[in-house]
Parts: structure tokens; sequence; C-alpha cells
């Protein structure tokens, strides 16, 4: 099964240049928070397979430590940890994105009002993070999304600004 994710990044208000994010609470709390969300999905699947469907999973809905975050009037920048930079143009024009593991996507990103949405296009599966701001924090919420799965899975974070 070859899984090509798309990712929406949901901004709902404008990140301060050069904005850094901490993760708040324990990372191990986190992921028993997503283990505990990927379980039932796993179990719809043949035994042959849960582990590769486990393994992706599980590497989508990691949280990132910090995310770094930067808006211009002409792009948005997202950034977790020390993965490639996700860089999308506010007019709309199609932008491409090379992940850490060499995957070439194309992404289009849609300003609206306070929103920004980057888009990457899957063929298997659907990937939505949502970045909701307020004064010192952002709450990122991830849902996947695929036609083998009954159900979406779903890990929510909180982040505070840090220095």
């Amino acid at each position: 099964m070859f899984l090509i994710w798309l990712f929406l990044f949901t901004v709902h208000a404008q990140a301060p240049e050069g904005s850094r994010y901490a993760l708040v609470g324990d990372s191990s709390e986190n992921q028993t928070h997503c283990h505990e969300a990927i379980t039932p999905i796993i179990n719809e699947f043949n035994f042959a397979i849960r582990s590769i469907v486990r393994g992706r999973l599980e590497t989508a809905l990691t949280p990132c430590n910090q995310y770094q975050i930067e808006q211009t009037p002409t792009h948005f920048k997202v950034q977790c940890d020390n993965k490639t930079p996700v860089i999308g143009n506010l007019d709309g024009t199609v932008s491409s994105y090379t992940n850490n593991e060499g995957k070439l996507f194309s992404v289009t990103t849609r300003h609206e009002g306070s929103a920004t949405t980057l888009m990457f296009q899957g063929e298997a599966a659907s990937q939505e993070s949502s970045f909701s701001f307020s004064e010192d924090e952002i709450h990122v919420t991830k849902v996947i999304n695929s036609p083998y799965f009954e159900t979406l899975v779903s890990c929510s974070f909180n982040y505070r600004r840090s220095p």
C-alpha cells in the first residue's frame, strides 16, 4: 500500500514573523494519546500489514517538539523540528515540497481572511493539520482520512510560544 499524504495546514490567525512554539506536556503522554487513536484503525487491517500501517500512522501523527511558523505577504512557512519546511505561495500558485524521505509533493496554498491552507494531494490518504492560534499558544489537531479506514484518526497537541 503506497500512501501519499494530503496535508492541510489551516491557520486561524496570522502567526507573528518567525514565531516558535514548543510542545506542552510530556512527549510520551502525547505519544500515548496518539497510540490510543491509532489502535482501533490498526485492528481493521489484516494481520500481515498491521505493522506497516501502524508505522505510517505513527510517523504521520507524531507530535513535533517545536514548530517555527512564518508568514510574509507572499509566503506561508511551517517547519516541524528539523524537518524540511513547507513553504506555500499565498497567491495560490503551485509550489513544490520535498520531504525528508525524498518524496516530492505539489503544494497549493489558499489564503482566505485569517485562514491559510496548504494542500498536498495524495492518492490513498489525506492528512489535515489545523493550527489555531491564541496570543501565546497554538492548538494543533492532526486528522488522517483514508478510504482504507472506517473512521478518521485524530490527535491534538498544545504548543506555547518559546524564545
